[in-house]
């Protein structure tokens, strides 16, 4: 299997001209892990949230599983889990009620979750 995740030349610009990413190109390989560090400013936040199909790039292109993600974005939901900086969770919530919100923010259908529900708890 090719990368998992892989960006070629990917490159974001803001309308007031800020260059957060410059030709980005990775390649992440089943297996392995990555980390992306850098100061405040680099343009970390920015290449997520182009990866996670948040934010268009500029220039460039974003493959999930060999797949260009502006084709197909709907493969991003499917295949990337994402937790946010901080926690984000709510206590009113029992267990349950919490990964039932994050199934159905995930897209899963109503007559899918029960049975999912269950898996996760277990």
């Amino acid at each position: 299997m090719g990368a998992l995740v892989k960006t070629v030349n990917l490159t974001k610009v803001y309308p007031n001209g800020v260059r957060a990413n410059d030709a980005i190109n990775i390649s992440v390989e089943e297996g392995k892990i990555v980390g992306i560090i850098g100061p405040n400013g680099a343009g970390k936040t920015t290449l997520i949230r182009q990866i996670l199909g948040l934010l268009r790039p500029t220039e460039g292109r974003i493959e999930i599983l060999g797949e260009d993600i502006s084709k197909r974005p709907g493969i991003i939901r499917d295949n990337i889990g994402y937790c946010p900086q901080g926690i984000l969770y709510f206590p009113s919530l029992t267990v349950k009620e919490t990964v039932e919100f994050a199934l159905k923010f995930k897209g899963l259908k109503k007559e899918e979750l029960s049975q999912k529900i269950d898996k996760v708890l277990r």
